[in-house]
């Protein structure tokens, strides 16, 4: 957690959202919280399975390891399956 207070953000590239789902609804979470680049994306079966079982997805979006022109399309996959997300800027870390 402190490391996200300070804005170090480690990557692999790549989050696999539909684990993150599955993980979710099997442990019968009712709000989770995703920190991610962006960069993956969730099976419409498990968007829809998490609205079902009432989950409530919230994303922080780091974009900094996002290549040019990718930040938009990582943008649309967030608004596709979160309730509601933040973008993490530059002046949002802490000092």
């Amino acid at each position: 957690v402190q490391e996200l207070r300070n804005g170090t953000v480690k990557t692999t590239n790549g989050t696999d959202f539909d684990c993150i789902a599955e993980h979710a609804m099997e442990k019968q979470f009712k709000k989770i919280l995703i920190v991610t680049d962006g960069y993956g994306d969730m099976n419409v079966n498990n968007v829809h399975k998490l609205a079902q079982q009432g989950v409530d997805v919230f994303t922080t979006f780091v974009p900094e390891n996002c290549k040019d022109g990718d930040e938009k399309d990582n943008r649309n996959i967030l608004k596709k399956i979160s309730k509601q997300w933040w973008r993490l800027k530059e002046e949002d870390k802490a000092a």
